[in-house]
């Protein structure tokens, strides 16, 4: 098979191999700056997130979506936990009672041949209201919902622990007041900054604040880059592709929503340095440079 062949073979669900920490860091990279993963805003944290789902048989896509990191903790959504009971083929579960009052969910342990119940894992609202959970707004927006995912959280740290290698919690059990949604997974997460780590591929990133001063640097920026095409009649999307190339040189994320304070201000000076090698004292419209 010839290297270009190799690409051309057909994207399957058990396709995508991570034999080495870089590739994790490459495919880490990727989902971090793609956006769509609230509490992954660098490669670091979603590596982190990425290695827990291969330990647990997780794809990565479905580890980030699946698998949170709440307080220094990691924790699963209550559909990804229940779907790995299911497909561990040693347990399963089957729900007795579910209603707004209750949840009853029984677990199942194969043996041999033929699956044998192991126990049963029940959360009530009366549960809810002596852990201080009822008023919360999950429990009034799903309850349903929210019972399921204490059963069966509940059930497979009792009867399917060797599943996760230990205890396994849903986000609302270490910080009832996260915001879930119906499929317990979080609506919006407030990113755990990364440890210093003993090997990074670039620098640890601090998500930028989102003050008055962060939103004015963006916009300033943004200008810079519409002025610097107009004065040099350079095409922008070119333009903002060097940019990117040029973030990826600093170690800083190529959105510019991702980066901190100092990295703005960092290329805002290297926007007003090209804007001021653009500017020409023949154009009515060039603006001067100022260090």
């Amino acid at each position: 098979m010839t290297n270009i062949d190799q690409y051309n073979q057909p994207i399957t669900p058990h396709s995508v191999k991570l034999e080495t920490i870089e590739d994790a860091l490459k495919i880490g990279a990727i989902l971090a700056q793609s956006g769509y993963f609230k509490d992954s805003r660098n490669e670091q944290q979603a590596v982190v997130k990425i290695l827990a789902g291969i330990e647990l048989g997780l794809p990565p896509v479905a580890a980030l979506q699946g698998i949170f990191l709440v307080d220094g903790k990691l924790s699963l959504s209550a559909s990804t936990c229940a779907a790995l009971v299911k497909r561990s083929g040693k347990y399963n579960y089957k729900v007795r009672r579910h209603t707004d009052q209750e949840c009853t969910i029984e677990f199942y342990e194969k043996w041999s041949d033929s699956w044998k119940i192991v126990g049963e894992s029940t959360f009530t609202i009366q549960d809810a209201q002596r852990a201080g959970l009822a008023n919360k707004q999950n429990w009034r927006n799903y309850t349903r919902a929210m019972l399921f995912a204490r059963a069966i959280t509940q059930g497979s740290r009792w009867y399917c622990a060797d599943i996760f290698s230990g205890a396994i919690y849903s986000p609302d059990e270490i910080n009832p007041d996260l915001q879930l949604n119906e499929d317990g997974e979080l609506v919006e997460v407030e990113p755990v900054p990364p440890s210093p780590a003993t090997r990074t591929l670039r620098p640890a990133i601090t998500p930028a604040p989102a003050n008055p001063q962060f939103n004015q640097m963006v916009a300033e920026t943004t200008r810079l880059i519409d002025l610097i095409s107009t004065e040099s009649g350079r095409d922008k999307d070119a333009l903002i592709e060097e940019l990117r190339v040029w973030s990826d040189s600093n170690g800083y994320p190529r959105a510019r929503s991702g980066m901190n304070l100092d990295q703005l201000a960092h290329l805002q000076r290297h926007l007003e340095r090209i804007l001021q090698e653009a500017s020409t004292p023949d154009n009515p419209n060039s603006i001067p440079f100022t260090p």
